[in-house]
């Protein structure tokens, strides 16, 4: 059976059978928050963060990457909080990055929502948002 028709079951019990082997074998699956490996490639979040920040419309971002078992690869998430009054589509959102980022750092996916939450310094807790994305089935529960 071909390694991306495997079912997350089956990853880990080819993980445990693997034993201390398996880290070098396999790909890290736990999201990444502020490096994140794309294709061989080493993308800093932060940097992604503040160019969709610089857009007029925006007002908060988020930028994170999770594994996803069928690019056997982590994709890029970024999480956007509109400025009040502003209208803009995610597809609008995605052409902007392209025009000033190289392709390896574009976001696979733009989501925008209503608020993003903060923590008492006003920082956006990351893995509060990762794991609303694992409660609701899309990826396999964090270890």
């Amino acid at each position: 059976m071909g390694r991306l028709n495997m079912c997350w079951p089956e990853i880990r019990s080819s993980i445990r059978r693997m034993g201390s082997n398996a880290s070098a074998m396999l790909p890290r699956i736990e999201p990444s928050y502020d490096i994140i490996s794309i294709r061989r490639h080493r993308v800093i979040a932060s940097e992604i963060e503040e160019l969709i920040a610089c857009h007029e419309f925006v007002d908060k971002v988020a930028v994170f990457g999770l594994f996803e078992l069928f690019q056997w690869s982590h994709v890029i998430y970024a999480v956007v909080s509109l400025k009040p009054g502003c209208h803009i589509r995610p597809e609008e959102l995605l052409v902007y990055c392209r025009n000033h980022l190289n392709d390896s750092m574009v976001p696979g996916v733009i989501e925008i929502w209503n608020n993003l939450p903060q923590d008492a310094c006003g920082k956006i807790p990351k893995k509060k948002i990762v794991s609303s994305y694992y409660s609701l089935g899309l990826f396999p529960p964090m270890a």
